[in-house]
């Protein structure tokens, strides 16, 4: 079969239709899409923003798993995994630079979405290129250094904050085209839409003068806690999920005009969410709450039917992000790869997540993320109950069938404060790195 997975990036559990019983839903053309497969109400992300969400979704490693940004240093890929299958692997980022060649997301791709060239002349310069290399080789970036110096366009796009978002329907009409082209051929596609993400670039038919003007107005106001904004936030967030949905439709309907849909197993989702004040802040900081980690998530194949029974007991199950690489495996060849760090926990998956782990890294001198992983590390471990967090060197405890809004943690000033089963988890969590490592470790 083959295997498509759609994130819609940015895209808050809580704004699906389906989370509210499809009432005055946003989403009615993912609404009929979700109601004939199977729909989950308890799925977390690894990560709190794309650059720490993205290697478990395509990597199934954890982003504090690895020394280097993205996914250059995991142990295996999805696509590289299933490319060993005989799948032709395509890719599409959107313009997200956290999930470009940059961060090692070419590997294992025959096609990948890239709107980064290689500078020749740095190439060329073999001196300067090999004195970068020694100078990094110890810090343990040297791979994602590289190649931002190999890169045109990179540190304008870094420094000056100015992303050169791709919209869904030109994503679409290139995945179309691909499809086309390779007809006969089995395929692994991911399809990363960012309409959702702010500052809405994707929505926006303006020139490159006007982008710049709305991505700095909309910036400078997420990053405060201005609430005149919320309304004025909101309403393009919105607007993003109804035309992100249209072009879903337009996609599905392609798939399945083709006879495409009849062979593949479609998963939709997203890396995380978005905060609109709920905790001091807009866009999605390094913080671990549910309005960050908490996604949405659909599988859909059309040709299999479930019954009421098993679309029940799929929608109870706890699930992270981490485990789309190993189920998926599982469901098509009956095989977990050891390089995996997660489980087979949907689709009839036999392994029981008890708990989930999300992260996220804090600049050191600001609010913002660290895609180098080099700043604070926040982080946070949840039961369907209970949730710990460490947030900015500080601990907390939330009781969410009281506090579903995580308004009211409990401050941990000492280890013996913990409940024994928080404390059981965080021994169960190292124990499994630690096996994971061991696993994989390479000599």
């Amino acid at each position: 079969m083959n295997v498509l997975i759609i994130t819609i990036d940015t895209l808050r559990y809580d704004y699906i239709g389906y989370a509210n019983n499809y009432k005055n839903s946003l989403t009615p053309n993912i609404d009929e899409f979700s109601k004939e497969g199977l729909i989950y109400h308890h799925v977390f992300s690894s990560g709190t923003s794309t650059p720490f969400a993205f290697p478990g979704i395509l990597s199934s490693i954890y982003s504090s798993q690895t020394k280097t940004p993205g996914i250059f240093s995991s142990y295996l890929t999805f696509s590289e995994y299933l490319r060993n299958k005989g799948y032709f692997t395509i890719g599409f980022n959107g313009g997200n630079i956290y999930v470009s060649n940059i961060y090692g997301y070419d590997r294992g791709m025959d096609y990948l979405e890239k709107h980064y060239v290689l500078n020749t002349k740095f190439k060329k310069n073999s001196f300067l290129r090999n004195l970068v290399k020694r100078s990094l080789k110890f810090l343990g970036l040297k791979e994602f250094i590289i190649k931002m110096l190999e890169t045109k366009n990179t540190f304008k796009k870094v420094l000056w904050n100015n992303p050169l978002i791709y919209r869904a329907q030109d994503q679409i009409t290139d995945f179309v085209k691909i499809l086309k082209e390779n007809r006969k051929r089995k395929f692994f596609a991911f399809i990363n839409f960012m309409e959702v993400h702010g500052p809405y670039l994707g929505l926006w038919e303006t020139n490159f003068k006007e982008r710049i003007f709305m991505e700095k107005l909309l910036r400078k106001k997420m990053y405060s806690n201005d609430e005149k904004m919320c309304d004025y936030l909101k309403f393009f967030y919105t607007r993003g999920i109804k035309m992100v949905d249209q072009q879903i439709s337009i996609l599905l309907n392609f798939l399945d005009t083709e006879g495409i849909l009849d062979n593949t197993i479609v998963i939709l989702t997203s890396d995380h969410g978005e905060e609109f004040l709920e905790h001091g802040n807009y866009d999605h900081l390094p913080k671990p709450y549910d309005e960050l980690i908490r996604v949405p998530f659909i599988v859909f194949m059309k040709n299999k039917r479930f019954s009421k029974e098993e679309k029940y007991a799929e929608s109870t199950r706890l699930i992270s992000l981490v485990d789309i690489a190993p189920t998926i495996s599982m469901f098509l060849f009956g095989e977990k790869p050891k390089e995996f760090v997660g489980k087979n926990s949907f689709l009839g998956g036999k392994e029981i997540r008890h708990y989930i782990f999300s992260e996220g890294f804090r600049n050191l001198n600001n609010i913002r993320h660290d895609a180098t992983k080099k700043g604070v590390h926040n982080w946070c471990i949840r039961t369907k109950n209970l949730k710990y967090m460490e947030l900015d060197r500080k601990k907390y405890l939330f009781d969410l069938l009281n506090d579903p809004n995580e308004q009211k943690p409990k401050l941990i000033n000492k280890k013996e404060e913990l409940k024994p089963e928080i404390k059981e988890l965080l021994t169960k969590h190292s124990k499994e790195l630690l096996h994971f490592k061991l696993k994989n470790h390479r000599i």
